[in-house]
């Protein structure tokens, strides 16, 4: 089974919710769930990941409805081996499809009503105190100041927010589609910053100590039982090979002459009932 498919099986016992969840029920977000496949405790800020990217993706995964959220599962893997500094870079992709891409979708849905004018309201329900054009003004101003660390994750955390807020204000079902898709489609981008192929993903055999636990908190405890897959693997493939292994040829023998002693002893009768 490849770490793809073993990948697959371990969504299925995930499930992505807002804030940091917790292991033992299975509730993750999705940077708690880069942390899980990293081997890292249980934190929503692990070492492995950009600051960028988990700027982005923890505003997301908050702001998202419960169903959509469920996509950013996928994207955890990927995330793993990102704290690789090409944050600068990603920063630009940021800058560069807000302003060529979302902006001008923005301002047209302001134009013909798509969105509310004023205060908007964020999934969870709170008020968002700046209009949308102040939201976009706060980004554009982020967007040309100094490119620091600290600014590179401010623009990440405005553009997600923005990004959320249009999608769950949008008066019509294909706004909010287009903005959530948008956003996906930003942090893939982030995700393929850098040199994707050269970072080390999660490890198979960690893969296989988490699907093997009872529970995600208990990975350790799925050591023993990983091991015991791996050497029935094994095992199995051995038996395999011997069986379809062609047999060797036996060379034939022929009987060698029975010598003159045993010859006499062949001859020799036993009677089963002794004689009277």
């Amino acid at each position: 089974m490849t770490i793809d498919l073993e990948l697959h099986r371990l969504y299925d016992r995930v499930r992505l919710v807002r804030g940091k969840g917790d292991r033992r029920s299975g509730g993750l977000c999705v940077m708690t769930f880069v942390a899980l496949l990293a081997g890292e405790r249980h934190t929503d800020a692990p070492s492995t990941a950009s600051p960028v990217v988990r700027a982005f993706a923890i505003s997301l995964n908050d702001a998202m409805p419960d169903i959509e959220r469920q996509c950013l599962k996928v994207f955890a893997p990927r995330i793993v081996g990102t704290a690789d500094g090409f944050d600068p870079g990603r920063a630009e992709v940021l800058r560069r499809v807000m302003q060529r891409e979302v902006f001008p979708r923005v301002c047209a849905d302001l134009r013909d009503g798509v969105l509310p004018p004023g205060p908007l309201h964020d999934p969870c329900g709170a008020s968002v105190p700046q209009p949308v054009e102040e939201l976009l003004c706060g980004f554009t101003v982020a967007a040309v100041a100094e490119d620091t660390p600290r600014n590179q994750r401010e623009v990440a955390l405005l553009a997600a927010r923005l990004l959320s807020v249009c999608a769950s204000s949008g008066t019509t079902a294909t706004a909010r589609s287009w903005y959530w898709a948008q956003a996906i489609n930003i942090l893939d981008q982030l995700c393929e910053v850098g040199a994707p192929r050269l970072r080390r993903g999660p490890a198979r055999a960690h893969v296989e100590r988490l699907l093997a636990a009872n529970s995600l908190a208990g990975e350790r405890t799925g050591y023993i039982s990983a091991t015991f897959v791996r050497l029935r693997r094994m095992f199995a493939a051995v038996a395999n090979s011997a069986m379809t292994r062609p047999a060797a040829a036996v060379p034939a023998t022929t009987p060698e002459p029975l010598s003159d002693r045993d010859a006499a002893r062949s001859e020799t009768f036993v009677p089963l009932v002794p004689e009277a």
